[in-house]
């Protein structure tokens, strides 16, 4: 006998969908590296050591662009300011690009898009010598 004709199933119907992951790590890590320029912008503004500080401080607020602006700003040729503003843009840069790539997202079948991704649960436990809650999840 024949094998059973099985039908082919048609292509599954995609969802848009942002990437959380991205969107979170991304904002997190430029806010706390935006927000470390503005606190060493305002700490030097005053400073009474440094000739350039005023400069400085003004252009740090900028995301991005500001630390290498800085940089160039700055009259002092000391090798490892170069490399931290460098980096510092760079990381900026980067966490920002991760945040972007995450808002735009992505298309996922919508099965999987309307799957919860964890769960959650309280278990009341009980022992010989004591009683209580348990956290339990599955990914």
């Amino acid at each position: 006998m024949p094998p059973p004709a099985y039908a082919m199933p048609g292509p599954q119907p995609m969802v848009h969908t942002v990437r959380k992951g991205l969107v979170i790590g991304g904002s997190i890590t430029f806010g706390i590296s935006w927000g470390l320029a503005v606190l060493v912008s305002s700490s030097i503004t005053n400073a009474s050591d440094c000739s350039d500080c005023g400069k400085v401080s003004r252009v740090l607020w900028i995301p991005v662009a500001g630390p290498i602006i800085a940089d160039a700003v700055d009259n002092s040729s000391a090798a490892q300011e170069h490399v931290l503003l460098t980096g510092w843009s760079l990381i900026q840069a980067g966490v920002l690009a991760m945040f972007v790539i995450g808002l735009v997202g992505h298309d996922v079948p919508a099965i999987e898009a309307m799957a919860e991704p964890f769960h959650l649960h309280l278990i009341p436990t009980v022992d010989r010598n004591r009683t209580g809650l348990a956290l339990a999840g599955n990914f």
